[in-house]
């Protein structure tokens, strides 16, 4: 449940320069705040640095702008050079948000961040969703007593099939911007982690994009720097960098850890088939590092991509390059199992330009597979093969590395089912590499 947010004290800081062109440069001047900001008018303007502490629950985000700033042509101007945000979970709360800007759902308009923004956010506690920056284009609605009466993808898809498109509501991300999310769990239950999120809205973000997620253990862990769900888009410049990386450990029942993720629902919930697809773009020299180390004992479902693309329409530029990593172990066997994978195409349709690399490294534990690329045409509902196919352009590379380790069903470069299809253009190569050849049971 989201909480009220108390504080509308505003501190006003020297305005940000708005250039010829439209760009938003961070303000030089501005103070630097200490009490989070919500925003209240549809072309505010925000100036001030943020380094905020939350610890007693009231407060979602350092920046949080609600749908009551919405207005038509509204451009809500955030010329912050930093946004810091610190929460830690009270004892009596159930799930903490803790978010550096919360765009919240329902609110329709733009949100133009200015260039060089760095966005930190901090969060300790055992149940929470954290997120750089997130942008929703609806909520879950709940009743006085703060439970559930309509969730989200219920009314994304109500909504969609009314007005056949996504929400009014635009995140426009400036060139060289670099947000970082770091999550400390103290006996984690559950966290849910995005550095940039975009829910049935557009997103859009400029060259030079810096995304890193950091995370300790829990239960129930998942962990992404870019991610789309329910119809939403997102849009990428070139140069851009986004690393995740976690630890599981014998406690750990449930874990998914993503570079970039997109999807209809959330990878903890019941899959749904969506009745349109999220949109993912991203342009030249996009590197994607995904690393997971688990004990090796766990014996649960651990998986670990460069990028799960399900439901979406994609497409990345010239020399994407995706570096997937895990030690450790995690469940064998038929369903829902591990695997260390660069990158899963599932009822998708997407392209890669020339000089893709990709490398999956996995070590001394226990996994189903370890494979590069898997395109899946196969829908848990229903047939949608058609459709589901992915084209790589020239010179393109997969490696597996691998040492001390147990695999179930095999190592894979390429893996096409269930209807896909997978085009390779010239100088496509495969390796395999064994420090210590794998056993295959």
């Amino acid at each position: 449940m989201k909480k009220n947010l108390m504080n509308h004290h505003l501190v006003l800081g020297v305005l940000g320069t708005l250039l010829a062109g439209g760009t938003l440069c961070p303000s030089v001047y501005g103070a630097e705040r200490t009490l989070p900001l919500t925003v209240t008018g549809k072309n505010q303007a925000v100036t001030d640095d943020f380094n905020v502490t939350v610890t007693d629950g009231l407060h979602d985000a350092a920046l949080d702008i609600p749908a009551s700033a919405s207005g038509t042509g509204g451009v809500i101007q955030v010329g912050s050079g930093r946004i810091v945000g610190d929460f830690t979970q009270p004892a009596d709360e159930e799930i903490m948000e803790a978010n550096g800007v919360y765009i919240h759902g329902d609110y329709t308009g733009t949100v133009q961040f200015a260039d060089g923004l760095q966005v930190s956010t901090t969060a300790a506690g055992r149940n929470f969703n954290a997120d750089g920056i997130y942008l929703t284009g609806v909520e879950d609605s709940y009743d006085s007593q703060g439970n559930i009466t309509l969730e989200k993808t219920a009314k994304v898809n109500a909504a969609y099939e009314k007005n056949g498109r996504i929400a009014d509501a635009y995140g426009i991300v400036g060139k060289d911007t670099t947000l970082t999310l770091v999550s400390n769990p103290v006996q984690g239950k559950f966290l849910d982690l995005a550095g940039l999120e975009s829910h049935f809205a557009h997103m859009e973000a400029g060259d030079g994009l810096n995304i890193s997620v950091t995370s300790g253990p829990a239960a129930q862990m998942y962990a992404m720097a870019v991610d789309a769900m329910f119809y939403g888009k997102i849009k990428l410049g070139n140069q851009n960098t986004f690393t995740v990386s976690a630890v599981a450990d014998d406690s750990t029942t449930d874990a998914q850890i993503d570079a970039i993720y997109s999807s209809h629902d959330h990878p903890y919930d019941e899959p749904e088939q969506g009745i349109a697809r999220q949109r993912v773009e991203a342009g030249d020299d996009t590197t994607l590092n995904a690393t997971l180390t688990s004990s090796r004992s766990n014996q649960s479902t651990i998986q670990v991509h460069g990028a799960f693309l399900d439901q979406t329409d994609f497409s990345f530029g010239d020399r994407l390059t995706i570096n997937t990593q895990m030690t450790g172990s995690g469940k064998m066997g038929d369903g829902t199992d591990s695997v260390a994978s660069g990158m899963v195409v599932w009822t998708s349709q997407g392209t890669i330009g020339d000089d893709f690399r990709d490398t999956v490294t996995f070590s001394d534990g226990a996994v189903n597979r370890v494979q590069g690329v898997k395109v899946n045409g196969l829908d848990s509902e229903s047939d949608l093969s058609q459709g589901t196919s992915l084209a790589i352009g020239k010179n393109s590379r997969v490696q597996l590395d691998l040492s001390r380790g147990t695999l179930e069903k095999g190592i894979m470069g390429y893996q096409v089912v269930d209807g896909a299809a997978l085009r390779l253009d010239n100088q496509a190569e495969v390796d395999q590499l064994y420090k210590v050849k794998p056993i295959l049971k």
